[in-house]
């Protein structure tokens, strides 16, 4: 499709009751534009866009869109107001342009980035505008200072005879005695405060060295006597378990030498058993009668 109106025309067939499902998916910004054909253009078109779709802006529902697109740029909710076409975009085509769509809002939110960032350098140069104000404020009241003390002093000449303002002098040379005395014993004072205040802070360091070292030799005995403690805790629960390990070897033993009686007992038992097998075997033999001899004929 062609920028000078091949989809728009697609669009228009659209728009007067034909099928929508031949509008293909656009991949460009420009084919974004003519889809919001019932509610209107979007806000974020060039000033050519708007010419080429003016049409579109006629129908109230359009008007309602935009203003509400307006609204939420005004408060500064810009990705609510592109969400606003995106949403329109997918109820009107569904899902078989969802593809063709995605692409072209990469390219969409791209140009509208640009735009945020324009409005946003818009906002700023108001307050720039208010910061040049302040200072031409400022300027204008130390003129109109500089005015009033211009006139208070033409005023004074023009008065009979008042003799004009004897400046103050502070020099240390025309200064009473009294005074001299009394700032050298404020010297004086500031001077034992801050040797008292060394004094005290030494005094601080050492109490807390002493303190420092006596809990160390306390820590260190308590550990000691810990240690031993336990090494005490551990020997006494070593001693059962030695008793106890001492036991067990008696009763293995024990065991063992039953273990080894056993053989013999079994030999003997054996031997026995083949003497009762033999035994009924010789009773047999011994009862047995003997085979008489055939007797032949008479």
């Amino acid at each position: 499709m062609d920028k000078q109106g091949g989809y728009y025309r697609a669009v228009r067939k659209a728009n007067r009751g034909g099928e929508v499902n031949h509008i293909p998916a656009y991949k460009s910004y420009e084919g974004i534009v003519p889809l919001n054909r019932d509610k209107g253009i979007a806000i974020w078109m060039t000033e050519a866009d708007h010419r080429k779709t003016a049409t579109w802006g006629s129908h109230s529902s359009a008007q309602k869109f935009r203003a509400e697109q307006r609204e939420l740029i005004n408060k500064g909710q810009f990705e609510q107001a592109l969400l606003m076409d995106i949403k329109d975009i997918r109820s009107q085509f569904g899902s078989k342009y969802n593809k063709g769509i995605l692409q072209a809002l990469k390219h969409y939110k791209t140009k509208v980035r640009s735009q945020i960032q324009a409005l946003q350098r818009q906002r700023q140069i108001p307050l720039l505008k208010s910061s040049k104000l302040s200072e031409q404020k400022q300027k204008i009241a130390e003129q109109q200072k500089f005015q009033k003390a211009a006139m208070e002093a033409t005023r004074a000449s023009f008065l009979p005879n008042k003799p004009p303002p004897i400046s103050k002098q502070k020099n240390s040379a025309s200064q009473s005695p009294k005074k001299l005395a009394q700032l050298k014993k404020k010297a004086l004072a500031h001077k034992t405060q801050a040797v008292q205040g060394q004094n005290n802070l030494t005094k601080s360091k050492q109490k807390a060295q002493s303190k420092s070292s006596r809990t160390v030799q306390v820590n260190s005995k308590s550990k000691l006597e810990k240690t031993k403690q336990n090494a005490q805790n551990k020997t006494q629960e070593s001693k059962p378990k030695s008793v106890q390990y001492q036991q067990g070897l008696a009763k293995a033993k024990q065991k063992a030498q039953a273990r080894q009686a056993k053989p013999a007992q079994h030999q003997q038992g054996l031997s026995r058993a083949k003497q009762k097998a033999q035994s009924p075997k010789l009773a047999t033999q011994s009862r047995s009668p003997q085979p008489k001899a055939p007797q032949r004929g008479r």
